[in-house]
């Protein structure tokens, strides 16, 4: 069997029709009344060949490929976003399209991806520094979403960093602990996402009439997190608002070694709902993303805006986080 690449002139011959007829149908190239018969028939050809168009071919006929690319500026992945991906590539994948990601450290000019690649849209997960975002909003993209990774910056917001705060603090309180305290995280690139969740958290403390928040910046070694744990006991703090459950795990097995009972003694509250919440002893209380119901909507937003229909809006009682009550506050 001949090892020579299938070509449309092959489909052409084997469907009885023309080579251009090929390109529009197995293309969906736009104004063309061709009759659903032929092309059925030239979709059978092409199947039995296993033949598919040239991605080239394709952004000629459209004008843009088939891609969406979500730029990622340099953040701790973890274990969200890669869920929200996930959810954006199953939701948009019966459109024909597909989702590619693309880091983008500090200072790297990002103009030349929209020649090489033409995507259908883009979506933005956090700023890219004002030169980039300028260049992404004046670029010939198909369409564009901007996300921001919180409240502090431009874009819409998924999972919202106020209201993450203002849960993990309203459950602590409602448990009877007054004295809380905050576990930054020992990291740059979050400082919007744990500024926007302090905020929350102080945000409940003055609405309650209880002193401010304790912060203490968490490194995540033993000895680190053990000084944070003793100068928040020393402080009076009875219970604590993790940046995220890493630090909210670090945080009971410390206080464990150091005989504290939890949540007797002090509380815990995470954010993330990692596996391995649910099996510490005693269990995390979390702050959980939707990751699905995230995908679905910037998906949903996606479709609308490249097929030119008014993108719906967003609300955060959509229910994109939730909070898990388990037995460590």
């Amino acid at each position: 069997m001949s090892d020579r690449r299938v070509t449309a002139d092959d489909v052409a011959r084997l469907a009885g029709v023309s080579r251009a007829t090929v390109s529009y149908v197995l293309n969906d190239h736009p104004h063309q009344t061709i009759p659903e018969a032929t092309r059925e028939k030239v979709r059978r050809a092409a199947a039995s060949l296993d033949y598919t168009p040239l991605a080239s071919a394709r952004i000629l006929s459209r004008g843009r490929s088939d891609v969406v690319v979500m730029l990622i500026p340099d953040l701790p992945l973890g274990s969200v976003v890669p869920a929200v991906m996930d959810s954006v590539a199953e939701t948009i994948a019966p459109s024909g399209l597909e989702l590619f990601l693309h880091r983008c450290p500090p200072g790297r000019d990002i103009k030349n991806l929209w020649n090489a690649i033409t995507p259908a849209a883009v979506i933005r997960l956090g700023s890219l520094g004002p030169e980039n975002d300028e260049s992404l909003r004046r670029s010939q993209i198909g369409f564009l979403v901007e996300l921001a990774n919180s409240e502090l910056e431009q874009g819409l917001v998924l999972f919202p960093g106020v209201e993450t705060g203002e849960l993990q603090a309203r459950h602590l309180v409602e448990r009877g602990h007054r004295r809380i305290g905050y576990a930054w995280p020992d990291d740059d690139r979050v400082t919007n996402f744990a500024t926007a969740r302090l905020r929350g958290v102080q945000k409940v403390c003055a609405e309650l009439g209880i002193a401010e928040p304790v912060v203490q910046t968490l490194p995540f070694n033993p000895a680190g997190a053990a000084a944070s744990v003793d100068s928040w006991r020393e402080a009076g703090v009875d219970g604590i608002c993790a940046f995220n459950d890493e630090l909210a795990l670090a945080i009971i097995r410390v206080a464990q070694l150091r005989g504290i009972e939890i949540p007797q003694d002090l509380a815990v509250v995470g954010v993330d709902d990692l596996p391995q919440a649910a099996f510490s002893v005693p269990p995390l209380s979390t702050v959980a993303p939707r990751p699905d119901k995230m995908g679905q909507f910037v998906a949903q937003r996606l479709l609308d805006g490249i097929a030119g229909r008014e993108p719906g809006s967003l609300e955060t009682s959509d229910g994109f986080i939730r909070l898990i009550e388990r037995d460590s506050a």
